[in-house]
């Protein structure tokens, strides 16, 4: 199930929370449709709200966990602090511009 909330501080409108299904590999269908599950969730709160984009985070729940996901990266998915290492995928924040109201 997903939850959307306000972003507050952060650089977006909304966001939105799920939590993923624990995996066992006795269990390995049953975590696909889990998953699954959340992605389609995630969706759906996505079009009800009438958002345009969705930035899927994942915190892996151990160090084995980590090392899995970490080796399935692309190399060019960022650097050492987790920052992206192309141009046009970084989140450039600038001032708005001076523009004054006129009556």
């Amino acid at each position: 199930m997903a939850k959307v909330t306000n972003a507050y501080d952060l650089p977006a409108r909304r966001v939105i929370h799920t939590v993923d299904p624990k995996y066992a590999v006795k269990y390995r269908t049953a975590a696909e449709n889990a998953l699954s599950h959340c992605y389609r969730s995630c969706l759906e709160l996505l079009i009800d709200n009438g958002l345009q984009r969705l930035l899927l985070l994942y915190f892996p729940q151990d160090k084995l966990e980590e090392e899995i996901a970490v080796a399935k990266l692309p190399a060019d998915v960022g650097d050492e602090n987790g920052e992206t290492v192309i141009d046009e995928r970084k989140i450039r924040i600038k001032p708005l511009p001076d523009v004054k109201k006129t009556l």
